[in-house]
């Protein structure tokens, strides 16, 4: 990523494939952005808040959608950029 405009996305699916429906518990965000220049947004693809409590029923998926986006600055930076993210989701049954 090299100027404001420019942002990277991707997404990927939580399955339940049990027989029963699963409640989120508990999920943590670990971001390791060393020069606080990146700017991130972790949500349901639909842009729906990631929640505790949130319900993912049985025999369905949902789409986790991750987005990094490189923001508006009054001096550019040209150095490499880097950013790690890491997400855990614990769910229990409902």
């Amino acid at each position: 990523m090299k100027d404001e405009k420019d942002f990277y996305e991707f997404s990927f699916d939580i399955e339940n494939n049990g027989t029963l429906d699963a409640v989120l518990d508990e999920y943590i965000i670990n971001v390791d952005n060393k020069k606080n220049i990146l700017t991130y947004n972790i949500s349901y693809i639909n842009d729906k808040p990631i929640l505790k409590g949130d319900v993912l029923n049985n025999k369905s998926t949902q789409t986790i959608k991750v987005r990094i986006d490189y923001p508006k600055q009054e001096k550019k930076v040209y150095d490499k950029l880097n950013i790690k993210i890491s997400l855990m989701l614990k769910y229990v049954e409902k």
